[in-house]
C-alpha cells in the first residue's frame, strides 16, 4: 500500500511550483493524496505555506519527502512512497534516469514534462521492457512538449472521418511578460543541438522497420515563409513536438500497422525582420552548441 497518489518532484523549481499550485487546486475534488520531494525540506515547507496562503486551503496532510537525484537510496524511498512520481527535475539528460530507473525497480509509474527527444527515446528503449514487467508506465514529454502536438494529431486522426495523409502545425505563442526560459529549459535546447547526431542510431535501434513511403508527400515550406492562412511569417519550429509526434506514429505502425501521419510544424512571427533576426540566432546559437567552450558561454547567457 502506498502513502500517496502523487509525488512532486522537484517542487520547488521553477515549473514545480507551477504544478504545485494547479495539484493543490484540484487535489480535494479528485480525491488525490499527495506529497512534495526535493533538496531541501525548509524551502518545501515554505512553498506549501504560500500555496496556503494563495489558496486558502490547509495541506496539512500533504507530504514532504526530501530526495535528491544524486542519492539513489533517497530516489527509491521516495518512489516506493507514491503511486506515481511527476518528476520536474530537468534537464533530463543530466538528471532524469536515475529518476526512472529508481521508479521502475519499485514499480512505480513515472511521468515527465521532458522535451528532449533523446531523453524520452533512450529511456523507452532502456526500460520498456522493465516497466512492463514490473507493470508501470513511463511517460514522457507530459507538457507543452509536446502534449497539444501528440494528442492533437491522434484526435484529428480520430474524429477526421477518413484518411489523415499530413497535418501542419503553426504556433502563436504570446506572453504578457514576454518570453522567458528558465535555466534547465534553456540548458536542455543547448544539448539537444549539440548531441542530436545521437537520435538517428537510437531510432533505429527502437523502431528497426523503416516508416513506408507515403503519398502524397508533405513538401517542407522552407526556413522562411509568409502564410496567409495565420496571416504571419513562419519558419520550422525547433522544438521537440515533431520527435514525439513521429515517435507515436512509428509505434501505431509498427505494432498496429496504421498509416503513418506527416507532420511538421511552424512557428510564427510578427514581422519579416523579426524572422530574420530569428534566424541569425538560431544560426549562432548551432554553432556555440557544438563545442564545448561555446555551450559554456551559451550557458552563462541565460
Amino acid at each position: 500500500m502506498r502513502d500517496y497518489s502523487l509525488v512532486i518532484f522537484g517542487a520547488t523549481g521553477f515549473t514545480g511550483q507551477y504544478v504545485v499550485e494547479e495539484v493543490a487546486r484540484i487535489a480535494e475534488e479528485e480525491n488525490i493524496t499527495w506529497a512534495i520531494a526535493g533538496r531541501n525540506v525548509e524551502k518545501l515547507s515554505t512553498l506549501l505555506q504560500n500555496v496556503e496562503k494563495t489558496t486558502g486551503n490547509s495541506f496539512k496532510d500533504v507530504g514532504i519527502i526530501k530526495a535528491d537525484v544524486g542519492d539513489s537510496n533517497s530516489l527509491c524511498e521516495m518512489a516506493m512512497k507514491g503511486k506515481i512520481v511527476l518528476n520536474c527535475v530537468g534537464p533530463y539528460r543530466f538528471y532524469g534516469e536515475a529518476v526512472v530507473k529508481a521508479c521502475v525497480e519499485h514499480a512505480t509509474s513515472y511521468v515527465d514534462i521532458s522535451g528532449e527527444p533523446q531523453f524520452l527515446e533512450r529511456m523507452q528503449l532502456e526500460y520498456n521492457t522493465a516497466a512492463h514487467e514490473n507493470n508501470c508506465y513511463i511517460v514522457g514529454a507530459c507538457g507543452f512538449d509536446s502534449i497539444p502536438a501528440d494528442m492533437g494529431t491522434c484526435f484529428l486522426d480520430e474524429k477526421f472521418g477518413g484518411q489523415v495523409n499530413s497535418i501542419e502545425t503553426f504556433q502563436n505563442i504570446k506572453s504578457k511578460k514576454g518570453p522567458h526560459w528558465n535555466f534547465a529549459t534553456w540548458q536542455s535546447a543547448i544539448y539537444a543541438f549539440a548531441y542530436a547526431n545521437e537520435l538517428k542510431p537510437l531510432r533505429k535501434k527502437l523502431f528497426p522497420e523503416k516508416l513506408p513511403e507515403l503519398k502524397p508527400k508533405l513538401k517542407s515550406r522552407g526556413i522562411l515563409h509568409y502564410n496567409p492562412l495565420v496571416g504571419s511569417w513562419c519558419l520550422p519550429f525547433p522544438g521537440s513536438d515533431r520527435s514525439v509526434v513521429m515517435r507515436s506514429q512509428q509505434y501505431f505502425y509498427a505494432k498496429e500497422r496504421k498509416r503513418p501521419i506527416q507532420m511538421a510544424e511552424y512557428i510564427q512571427r510578427s514581422s519579416l525582420t523579426d524572422v530574420i533576426l530569428m534566424v541569425l540566432m538560431g544560426v549562432i546559437f548551432g554553432l556555440l552548441s557544438s563545442f564545448k567552450f561555446g555551450r559554456s558561454l551559451l550557458e552563462k547567457v541565460n
